[in-house]
């Protein structure tokens, strides 16, 4: 709380022109859909890659993993760890709904038609 102290003091002493800042939300907006728009993608080649070789569609082991390094990003770049938390388990929660529904799909193509034999 005394670095976040720290940040608002120099801040306030500070002219700030809101309609700046605003627009400079609406481009790390913009760059925060385009990274997850990417980021969907490669999960799409994992959820593929999971249901051609039925594994199962949650990692839990992988999750953990992922929560730890979530936690050490949040104190580096000085964020809340609950909330980056539950930002991930939304972004974890879309990311299964899209593997079963490949796997779903893949389940129902003959297997002769999904990999080069």
């Amino acid at each position: 709380m005394d670095e976040l102290k720290e940040r608002i003091d120099v801040i306030a002493t500070q002219e700030i022109d809101l309609k700046i800042q605003r627009d400079l939300i609406r481009e790390i907006d913009e760059e925060i859909c385009i990274l997850l728009a990417e980021r969907r993608d490669i999960s799409l080649n994992i959820g593929v890659y999971k249901a051609q070789e039925n594994l199962p569609l949650e990692d839990l082991k992988q999750e953990d993993l992922q929560n730890k390094e979530l936690q050490k990003m949040a104190v580096r770049y000085h964020l809340n760890p609950d909330m980056l938390l539950k930002i991930w388990d939304n972004i974890r929660l879309e990311t299964k709904s899209k593997h079963l529904a490949i796997k779903e799909y893949l389940d129902e193509i003959p297997k002769d038609k999904l990999k080069p034999q």
